[in-house]
């Protein structure tokens, strides 16, 4: 019951009542890959990573097959800069559901973070032919495509994006952003951008 309301908790953005939900949770079933899993995302967002991976790796230990887990451990692995072992996570992700298009769109964020941006075209592609409808790799995929200099794709993710999803306000965001004139660039553009 706890797990459950830590969830709720977690998916509301109410991340300090998730977390002392899972807390909970953890303290009556301490062998339970879910509650850390799900713990380990909430303190990532409240900006402990060290201690999120601490939560992902038990999680793992106890079921290594937890996919979702070893994607969201890659994304913390690729905030602290730590491709190699990011993508080694998605690797195993990959073998264990090679048809999961939320694991290519992960790639191709820890791709692009890393500024590997042509490879993290061709990662956003892959979860695109997965999944076409994948709104979130439309808008990664034109920032991919922005770093690269390829405006007009950026455009056309961006808007095809708002056509799947016409309140996907980040995607409105970006796509004004880039209809924009450009103006001098400014510090920190582009390099951690990430769509909802």
């Amino acid at each position: 019951m706890a797990r459950e309301r830590g969830e709720t908790y977690r998916r509301a953005g109410r991340h300090e009542e998730a977390l002392a939900e899972l807390d909970r949770a953890h303290d009556l079933g301490p062998d339970e890959p879910l509650t850390l899993g799900s713990r380990a995302q909430v303190k990532h967002v409240l900006g402990r990573p060290q201690d999120a991976l601490a939560d992902f790796d038990q999680a793992l230990a106890l079921w290594p097959d937890y996919t979702w887990a070893l994607v969201r451990r890659a994304h913390v692995h690729s905030v602290l800069g730590d491709t190699r072992a990011a993508l080694a996570d998605l690797d195993r992700a990959e073998r264990l559901t090679p048809e999961e298009s939320r694991v290519a769109g992960e790639r191709g964020d820890v791709l692009r973070f890393a500024g590997r941006h042509a490879e993290a075209l061709a990662a956003y592609d892959r979860a695109l032919a997965l999944d076409p409808g994948y709104t979130w790799a439309l808008g990664s995929r034109a920032l991919a495509h922005e770093a690269l200099g390829n405006t007009g794709p950026a455009l056309a993710d961006l808007e095809r994006a708002l056509e799947l999803d016409p309140g996907y306000d980040w995607a409105r965001e970006q796509l004004d952003r880039l209809r924009e004139p450009p103006g001098p660039p400014r510090a920190g553009d582009q390099q951690q951008q990430m769509p909802p």
